[in-house]
């Protein structure tokens, strides 16, 4: 509370100085640093938006309910909770994020004795409205129009794991609010595409699966000695062509090195399959905690049933090669092999045989 009211007197100044600044803003649209200052002040009030909801669900003062009433910029149930431009309901040069104070205010039980019976009910039915609307727009609407119906954003780029993380916290937040079927249905969709049905047949969770991304840029694993990156890691994945020549970005650092190497030409693949085991490539290889890691874990539990206590985590496979031998016919060699596999749990699909990191055979069950 305190560094809640410590901020809020902070922001004040700077709060009534937003209408001033986008006036001018509004007579000199070019002016960057007019655009940064408008930008800065804004997202300052969203998290204050962020901070009031959550005060407010946690503690049950009025007070923190009036300051979120004052900052909340979804002026109607049609309003996106993030505004910007591809959605048509954002106003001309105006944006905000306030997804997260909605979310948290909209799930409070105003039945809750710590509220009094005190939760501005309009305020709270318009946002929930406006939180299913949102989920309409930003995942079912694009899961029914997208092949394969992964939700996720229409307009958003391949950048940063839009094949690789189901983003459907919207329609989790719109059922737990109305219970209807098709934002379930999309959260199932989504955790589908992301756990193999896409077009590489990739389950985006290293060492989950049989067959999920090895090369990641995972530099602890890299420095421990690991071969495989530690399991649990959702690379960004494919991602949109574009990045060569910057700076940060050459060589086998650059996403778009891999390419070079597709045939036919690699402007013939559509971008669900330009992925590539390049552990050097940051853009398309790397990850972080916040863009896919919490998002998927979040899916993923959401749609697990309750554990039962029971599990017991499968047993390693071993195989072990008994013999090698070599013959030579004129001048082509041949080598075999000869290994012995165990598989307690009866879940090994292959057993596939790798020299110096290089897939030589494979032997089916």
């Amino acid at each position: 509370r305190k560094h809640y009211e410590w901020a809020l007197k902070r922001a004040a100044a700077d709060q009534e100085r937003l209408p001033e600044l986008e006036q001018r803003y509004r007579k000199n649209p070019k002016n960057r640093e007019l655009k940064n200052q408008i930008r800065e002040i804004r997202g300052t009030l969203d998290s204050q938006a962020y901070a009031a909801a959550a005060l407010y669900r946690y503690t049950g003062e009025s007070r923190y309910q009036d300051d979120l009433r004052r900052l909340c910029r979804v002026k109607t149930s049609e309003y996106p909770l993030i505004g910007f431009g591809a959605h048509p309901k954002t106003p001309k040069g105006e944006s905000w994020n306030q997804e997260w104070a909605v979310w948290v205010y909209c799930l409070l039980d105003p039945n809750e004795k710590r509220y009094h019976g005190k939760v501005d009910i309009p305020l709270h039915e318009r946002l929930t409205r406006a939180a299913c609307n949102w989920a309409d727009f930003r995942v079912v609407n694009p899961a029914q129009k997208r092949s394969f119906r992964n939700g996720y954003e229409w307009t958003m780029p391949h950048v940063t794991g839009q094949e690789t993380t189901p983003y459907v916290l919207p329609a989790m937040v719109a059922w737990k609010l109305s219970g209807d079927a098709k934002y379930l249905a999309c959260c199932y969709w989504a955790a589908d595409y992301c756990l193999g049905g896409n077009p590489l047949n990739m389950c985006w969770v290293t060492q989950l699966g049989d067959r999920y991304p090895r090369e990641v840029l995972h530099l602890d694993s890299q420095y421990d000695g690991i071969e495989e990156a530690v399991p649990g890691i959702v690379p960004y994945g494919p991602r949109r062509e574009g990045d060569r020549g910057t700076p940060w970005f050459d060589g086998p650092w650059d996403n778009d090195c891999g390419r070079n190497t597709a045939y036919p030409y690699h402007k013939q693949w559509p971008i669900a399959e330009l992925w590539f085991e390049n552990r050097y490539n940051p853009q398309g290889n790397e990850f972080t905690c916040s863009q896919n890691i919490a998002p998927s874990t979040a899916v993923y539990g959401f749609l697990c049933a309750p554990a039962s206590g029971k599990f017991a985590p499968n047993k390693r496979p071993l195989v072990r090669i008994t013999k090698l031998s070599l013959k030579r016919e004129g001048s082509t060699p041949s080598v075999t092999i000869t290994a012995e596999a165990q598989d307690p749990d009866g879940t090994v699909a292959e057993i596939e045989i790798f020299a110096d990191h290089l897939k030589i055979g494979s032997i089916p069950k």
